[in-house]
């Protein structure tokens, strides 16, 4: 596998960035063919709040779990942006979704089909990728949420005692007041969805503090007859939980 990291303009951002990427070799007889050529399955994978674009690669062993599935790997930075075009600040969400898959579509040879994406994250990184499959569930195959912040308000609220955190939330979201009908309410979203979602797996530990929230998001997706796995297994809010599981995630897309 081959590691790169790639430093270029992002005309969303209006500054200099960077993403992380992971990438075979090599093709093999099982990578889909477009538009004549032959291209990497690609998953999106997102980190949590105070991370960044490096932490799967320092903190899992990605790496080398993507050269057992062969497939390519991308990592970006959103820093604690929840993946979201913030109220007062940068559009993370419209850079994550849209400027780092068509530009690196470009640059390298991944696939753009649906059948052949997918994307995954945890903590934070949860929340913006089922965030980002609940927009354009015509992208992915599969979404997957690992100890995923779902329930935004329980987040909101658990912060509240934090006037920093406070601050940084409103400047992206606004008031909480104002989450309940908002498309960053992921439960709003589900009841507003008209299409055809992908897979979404969920993952969490049972004694992770966001556990109930986990759970909570499930209840929906069952009252909505949503194509969904939930997966939980004895854990907490950790890297040991989430080096674990990625497995999984990547078991799973191999079955799609």
């Amino acid at each position: 596998m081959a590691f790169l990291r790639i430093d270029f303009p992002s005309s969303i951002l209006q500054m200099a960035e960077h993403v992380d990427v992971i990438l075979p070799d090599d093709f093999n007889k099982h990578d889909p063919v477009e538009d004549g050529q032959q291209k990497f399955r690609t998953l999106y994978l997102l980190h949590g709040y105070y991370g960044n674009s490096t932490d799967w690669m320092r903190l899992s062993s990605i790496e080398r779990y993507a050269g057992d599935h062969h497939i390519a790997v991308v990592m970006p930075s959103a820093y604690n942006s929840y993946y979201t075009n913030a109220l007062h600040g940068e559009r993370y969400f419209d850079y994550i979704a849209d400027e780092i898959p068509r530009y690196l579509q470009k640059l390298l040879p991944l696939a753009k089909s649906k059948e052949h994406n997918f994307i995954a994250g945890l903590s934070m990184g949860g929340y913006g990728a089922i965030k980002i499959a609940l927009h354009y569930p015509e992208r992915y195959q599969l979404a997957a949420s690992l100890s995923g912040a779902l329930d935004f308000e329980f987040v909101y609220q658990r912060g509240i005692n934090d006037l920093t955190r406070t601050r940084h939330f409103q400047s992206i979201f606004g008031l909480i007041e104002d989450m309940e009908h908002s498309e960053h309410n992921l439960f709003y979203r589900l009841k507003e969805n008209s299409k055809e979602l992908p897979y979404l797996y969920i993952i969490c530990g049972t004694e992770d503090f966001l556990f109930d929230s986990n759970n909570k998001f499930v209840d929906e997706l069952k009252k909505q007859n949503i194509n969904h796995l939930y997966e939980t297994h004895p854990g907490d809010h950790n890297w040991t939980f989430w080096d674990t599981y990625i497995k999984d995630v990547l078991n799973l897309i191999d079955k799609k």
